[in-house]
């Protein structure tokens, strides 16, 4: 977890540093500079194959996030239980048709772009408790921001 504290005037930077020597976190001190710049700062430390963020104020259940094999799954049947792999593009239902299926399958192995997306999207989990107050609704692989350059960061407005 990276930690950017952007200027904060309370006692942010106390509290965090009770984290100093805690191997999973990273705290980032710097000057005030907007949430793009904050954005762009964390992003710019982290290793992660796929990155998100959330603020202070915002609540995020630790099972919200949970991570796609990597690979696109057909799942053979008509309903499922968990709907959000399917609505995050990761996974498709295509039911117990023979032709359907191989239908799918075929769609899978000779369309390179439709696998990637199925392949690299991560699931973001709708059913935590509270799903109402989770912000995070959205993870970017690292790869998409590194070509788009992340957010600008003078444009706060875009966010």
């Amino acid at each position: 977890m990276i930690v950017v504290n952007d200027g904060s005037t309370d006692n942010t930077r106390e509290v965090l540093a009770a984290y100093k020597s805690h191997p999973q976190v990273r705290v980032i001190h710097k000057e005030n500079g907007k949430l793009p710049r904050a954005l762009n700062t964390g992003f710019e430390a982290a290793r992660g194959r796929y990155l998100t963020w959330t603020s202070t104020d915002n609540y995020m259940h630790p099972h919200m996030l949970t991570p796609s094999l990597d690979k696109p799954v057909l799942m053979l049947r008509e309903s499922t239980e968990r709907p959000e792999a399917v609505t995050a593009r990761a996974a498709r239902l295509v039911g117990t048709d023979e032709q359907r299926i191989i239908g799918e399958v075929q769609r899978l192995l000779h369309d390179a772009d439709h696998y990637n997306v199925m392949a690299s999207w991560i699931i973001i989990a709708l059913d935590s408790p509270q799903p109402s107050s989770s912000v995070c609704r959205w993870c970017i692989m690292r790869s998409t921001l590194s070509a788009t350059k992340g957010p600008p960061d003078d444009n706060p407005s875009s966010f």
